[in-house]
């Protein structure tokens, strides 16, 4: 798309008007954002969650170190679902053994505190949120892991689980275990990490200065557990698909996705190739592909 804005505008909720104006071409948010209020919490709001959400959406913003802040905002009783893309790392998986690790510095630190109300990772927060809830009387929030790992949902149970026993809170642990819903999600969309190269193709394109602007392929799935017992917004209305078990969809990425990168990947290599769809116009290799996955 060429670039018919005679200036360069800089993206911000209060140019939205400026930019939909002098090109129509580029979508806007066609509902009041003002007008919202939060039901749902998100930890981690990096490319590949921007890549599959609206983030007009999103009303808030809280600094990771405001504990208390945070803390708040989760124990409101109108907050339904918290969700993250806080990537692989972020649930303290010991690599040998593929179980929570209680003996993660990040977690050893959040144990030291005595009376666990400043917690400094995503689970300990939400340990300690929950506890909140549980104490007030408040039904607790589904869970909602939307990183890209398999059945990420029985890891984030895991690392919830865990943590609250890391944290000396055994009756708080099995009382999650038995009431807060962990929905496992598979989510697909390659997302390039944003470069130089995507900023001023963005501002040349579109006549647009953002500074984290995302961008990503035309393709897009996102499939979910349907096991949200406080609500969820009808996302299958926008292309989510909802289904008993995710794992055959699990299976099918890792198969058809991530082995078929490393198909042509490694053939790539040897041919000093270094980009996949260099690698899928030569002859060889594309041959190699197709043989492979019409086996």
């Amino acid at each position: 798309m060429a670039n018919t804005l005679k200036t360069t505008v800089k993206l911000s909720a209060l140019n939205l008007g400026a930019i939909a104006a002098a090109n129509p071409q580029i979508v806007v948010p066609n509902f009041a954002r003002d007008a919202l209020s939060a039901g749902i919490v998100h930890f981690g709001v990096g490319n590949f969650h921007r890549s599959h959400q609206i983030v007009a959406s999103m009303i808030d913003f809280l600094p990771v170190a405001n504990s208390a802040a945070i803390l708040a905002q989760l124990a409101q009783p109108n907050i339904r679902i918290v969700s993250m893309t806080v990537t692989e790392g972020g649930y303290f998986i010991n690599a040998a053994t593929g179980q929570f690790d209680p003996t993660h510095p990040a977690i050893v630190e959040d144990a030291k505190d005595p009376k666990k109300t400043n917690p400094r990772t995503v689970f300990g927060l939400i340990v300690a949120a929950l506890g909140r809830r549980r104490a007030n009387g408040t039904p607790p929030f589904t869970i909602l892991s939307c990183d890209n790992v398999v059945k990420n949902g029985e890891m984030a149970h895991n690392a919830c689980v865990g943590t609250a026993r890391a944290l000396g809170q055994t009756e708080l642990a099995d009382w999650i275990s038995e009431n807060v819903a962990f929905p496992n999600g598979m989510v697909d969309r390659i997302t390039p990490m944003t470069g130089d190269i995507e900023r001023v193709a963005c501002q040349q394109n579109h006549g647009i200065e953002d500074a984290w602007p995302v961008f990503c392929e035309s393709f897009k799935q996102w499939v979910l557990e349907d096991k949200f017992p406080a609500g969820r917004p009808a996302l299958e209305k926008v292309g989510v698909q909802f289904v008993p078990d995710v794992t055959p969809y699990e299976i099918m990425k890792l198969r058809l996705l991530n082995g078929g990168h490393a198909a042509i990947a490694y053939p790539a290599a040897l041919l000093d190739i270094k980009l996949a769809h260099n690698a899928m116009q030569n002859k060889l290799i594309s041959a190699f592909f197709l043989l492979i996955y019409y086996l």
